[in-house]
């Protein structure tokens, strides 16, 4: 069985140069990562949490289409490109959480030795995780420990060009 869910990962990336998965489950905030990047951009994948799914796959697919352009997304740096509204930046996502929230990642690079980085949004008043004063929630997984709480983030609308699947935990 994941030889052929492998085999299907890789067909859709040949042909759409990435994926973007959506999990739902109920004992966290939604997550969305993609698989792809790495291996036809030489770039590390992106998850981002806490938002809908059809945001964060429209957000996943711009920041995607950037990386397709040549744009290069590091660890750190505030980027006001990518949300409507707010900065945002990139934080490592430690491997040892691969496992856990990259199932399909990990299947399909057979190992966890692939790079990935966490898109950080602050919360209504510019804040981020770790700030002083910080309401929001703590967006990021291997990074700051996820929350329960959903805080709706309202973006732009994106070209949606590429295949959107959504995996939802029924346990």
């Amino acid at each position: 069985m994941s030889k052929e869910i492998r085999q299907q990962i890789a067909q859709q990336i040949s042909k759409y140069r990435w994926m973007v998965f959506n999990i739902v489950d109920k004992s966290l905030p939604p997550f969305s990562y993609t698989v792809g990047l790495k291996e036809s951009f030489n770039h590390a994948e992106i998850i981002i949490s806490a938002l809908e799914k059809e945001d964060a796959h429209a957000i996943l697919n711009g920041i995607g289409n950037g990386i397709a352009e040549g744009m290069q997304r590091e660890e750190n740096v505030l980027y006001d490109d990518i949300l409507d509204d707010r900065p945002c930046y990139f934080k490592a996502v430690l491997p040892e959480m691969y496992e856990e929230y990259l199932g399909r990642a990990v299947l399909y690079y057979e190992n966890s030795d692939f790079p990935v980085l966490q898109c950080v949004w602050p919360d209504q008043d510019s804040q981020f995780p770790n700030d002083k004063g910080y309401d929001g929630v703590a967006n990021t997984f291997g990074v700051y420990p996820p929350s329960k709480a959903v805080n709706r983030l309202y973006i732009r609308s994106l070209p949606r060009k590429f295949m959107l699947l959504t995996l939802v935990n029924r346990s």
